[in-house]
């Protein structure tokens, strides 16, 4: 029982972080990043209340309206590294637009693979219900590919001039725990949260990623 409380809380405790890396965009970050923020913050905010709904929610009418938002960490995550990458790198002529072209192409593709992909909804008690994906599999080894690539740029990334050490170090540890996560739950590993402490850690790195700027 104390893990569902926990779980809840844990929950609660992202949207508030997704809330106030928003204001903190809102507040300190130049334009284009301050839109690209928003976008990251209202997916997340969006899964955690989908996750939120599975929990609480008998209807299973209800439930299948959560198939787009549930597993939006496929797409929101990767950004959200680039995003405190390009922030603590410091990476002088890199043009912010060209992740505005990836977050696109990444919310197209996402699209298309939740439109594709056949769902299946599975009790799984004391957490509520949880969604299976056709090819899950397959999905999730793409994913880790994409955040393995995340890993490998910063570490060449680390100790560059300009670049903030301490910043790359918190979002290498927290590429490592999503990392983590993810191998475990391929190998059929039951994780109490999910891949949350992941979500958590980057959600962490990105709101002291933009309390920097001034």
């Amino acid at each position: 029982m104390i893990s569902v409380y926990l779980y809840v809380a844990l929950l609660l405790l992202m949207i508030v972080l997704c809330i106030k890396a928003f204001f903190i965009g809102r507040r300190k970050a130049p334009g284009k990043i301050r839109i690209y923020n928003t976008v990251i913050t209202l997916g997340f905010s969006l899964r955690y209340i989908a996750l939120l709904i599975l929990f609480m929610v008998q209807s299973m009418n209800y439930i299948y309206f959560t198939k787009y938002l549930v597993c939006l960490n496929l797409i929101i995550v990767p950004c959200t590294i680039a995003l405190c990458l390009y922030i603590f790198m410091r990476v002088d002529g890199l043009k912010f637009d060209y992740f505005f072209v990836l977050m696109a192409l990444g919310a197209v593709l996402y699209g298309i693979v939740m439109t594709l992909c056949k769902v299946s909804i599975e009790i799984r008690n004391p957490f509520g219900y949880i969604m299976r994906f056709l090819f899950e599999d397959k999905i999730y080894l793409a994913y880790i590919a994409i955040i393995s690539a995340a890993l490998v740029i910063t570490i060449v990334g680390f100790g560059k001039a300009n670049s903030k050490s301490s910043g790359i170090i918190i979002t290498m540890i927290s590429i490592m725990v999503i990392l983590g996560e993810l191998l475990l739950k391929l190998m059929g590993v039951s994780l109490a949260f999910n891949t949350l402490i992941g979500e958590f850690m980057i959600l962490l790195t990105l709101n002291i990623g933009l309390k920097t700027f001034k």
